[in-house]
């Protein structure tokens, strides 16, 4: 994947705008793989998994996905088929397993920096692109997560699983829903994103705002 994108210049100088691309995590990876000596699955386990108590959770370098799974199903080939088994790695460096329970803990854990020190937390979550493209203070990209006025958000897709994230900032709440598309759905619908939104409209007072210009 990194020789891919390095094969194009940037789109623009670092710093100066924002554009969304999964390069950087994939780059993240093989930094922090070099630098611990240490594999994504054991880093993972050790420092994320096990803290948290997330216990049917495992990061992988392969297509494995642990019984009972959630099957998914994508029309990206020309006919509507099964793609739970696809190997999602020809995009990332590696994949990960997760209950629904286990993706929970790790945004609550994100909301309230478990994980880090006061300060750290604090950044992993600041307006660092507010200003640039569409961004403002109150909708921006932090540090891998898309902070809309209250909430932090996440909406994963990928060889038909639709995800959606949601983890209200004060009072804390917490929103995940997973689905897969039907035959007629385009690649870029997420129905995961439309429940989640008339959750929050339920059970909470903000509503979740997706809006680009907002």
């Amino acid at each position: 994947m990194l020789l891919y994108a390095q094969a194009n210049p940037p789109l623009f100088p670092p710093g100066t705008d924002f554009a969304y691309s999964h390069t950087e995590m994939a780059a993240l990876v093989q930094v922090l793989e070099a630098a611990s000596g240490q594999s994504l699955e054991d880093l993972m386990a050790a420092r994320i998994f096990g803290p948290l108590g997330m216990t049917a959770s495992a990061a992988h370098q392969n297509n494995a996905i642990e019984q009972p799974a959630f099957h998914a199903f994508t029309s990206q080939r020309g006919v509507f088929e099964d793609s739970t088994y696809w190997d999602p790695t020809w995009g990332f460096n590696g994949g990960m397993n997760a209950s629904i329970s286990d993706l929970g803990r790790w945004l609550r854990a994100l909301n309230s920096g478990e994980l880090l020190n006061a300060v750290d937390a604090k950044e992993s979550l600041a307006p660092v692109t507010a200003g640039f493209a569409k961004m403002t203070d109150q909708r921006y990209f932090a540090y891998g997560s898309l902070v809309s006025g209250g909430w932090i958000l996440g909406n994963p897709s990928l060889n038909g699983y639709q995800g959606f994230t949601a983890q209200h900032r004060d009072p804390s709440l917490t929103i995940v829903v997973w689905s897969t598309g039907g035959p007629s759905n385009t690649e870029e619908s997420n129905a995961s994103q439309i429940i989640s939104q008339r959750i929050a409209s339920i059970v909470s007072d903000e509503p979740i705002n997706l809006s680009s210009t907002s």
